[in-house]
């Protein structure tokens, strides 16, 4: 397949972009996009969305950690909203690295995080309205959603696998003293 070309993969996905995370009735930025307002087709899947007036309509259902892949399988793009406690830390969701090793570009609100693990790489926002920009960008343009994927997805294979992570705690651990 040429680079930046459309795939049949792609073609058959169903969902336009989703998010995967619940709501533990504190507040999430994800909570001012309004898929109402919007072209594309939206999930979410998590905890606690069935009780939100906006997002209930796309709500299906909470799922375990590891039926996660099959969802982004389905999605051409995913959104992450780092909450508000790990995102002062600069620290990445497992999500963002499972949906981008799952061939899935990720837009995440965690602009730090995406600076210091991707190096400005991984799209970003810091509103609404960049979100929606963001959405506009990769889901008119698959071309351009496609290649940047492939980039993310080979960082992440190359750097980021839960075996990669364990062979750093191991370093660490042996030169600890």
């Amino acid at each position: 397949v040429a680079a930046g070309a459309i795939t049949l993969a792609d073609a058959r996905k169903e969902i336009d972009y989703c998010f995967t995370g619940s709501h533990w009735n504190a507040e999430r930025e994800i909570e001012a996009l309004d898929p109402r307002q919007l072209p594309w087709t939206f999930a979410l899947y998590g905890q606690g969305w069935d009780k939100h007036p906006q997002f209930k309509p796309y709500w299906k259902g909470f799922l375990p950690y590891h039926e996660l892949p099959a969802v982004y399988r389905q999605t051409r793009l995913l959104v992450d909203d780092a909450n508000h406690v790990t995102k002062p830390w600069a620290s990445v969701n497992s999500r963002v690295f499972d949906a981008l090793a799952s061939g899935v570009l990720t837009i995440t609100n965690g602009v730090a995080g995406a600076e210091e693990v991707f190096g400005g790489l991984l799209p970003t926002y810091r509103d609404r309205a960049e979100l929606e920009q963001q959405l506009r960008t990769y889901l008119d343009h698959p071309e351009q959603r496609i290649a940047l994927t492939r980039q993310l997805r080979e960082q992440v294979l190359a750097h980021h696998t839960y075996a990669n992570r364990a062979r750093e705690l191991r370093d660490l651990l042996a030169n600890w003293s």
